[in-house]
């Protein structure tokens, strides 16, 4: 049984194999922070253009008549920042 425990002990052939599995795989997770990292900074920006968007409108819209028979309404407009979205619209 010691000569066993021994055997085992001084045994490395597995060894290789696992320093390259350890090395891969903190690569893969290495990336994996960094993308979610990149994915997160821009689904937060869209959100906040979105919500800057719905800001930007005006609830208290009024209507009604200006004296001259013509209607009058107050309105707001959205402005969706084109520089968070990577591209330019044509």
């Amino acid at each position: 049984m010691r000569r066993l425990l021994i055997r085992l002990w001084n045994d490395e052939a597995g060894f290789i194999l696992s320093a390259e599995l350890v090395l891969i795989g903190t690569i893969a997770v290495l990336s994996l922070v960094v993308g979610l990292s990149a994915l997160s900074s821009a689904v937060n920006h869209e959100i906040l253009d979105c919500a800057a968007a719905f800001g930007a409108l005006d609830s208290g819209g009024r209507y009604g008549d200006d004296g001259n028979g013509h209607g009058r309404h107050g309105g707001g407009h959205g402005d969706d920042d084109p520089d968070f979205a990577g591209w330019a619209a044509p």
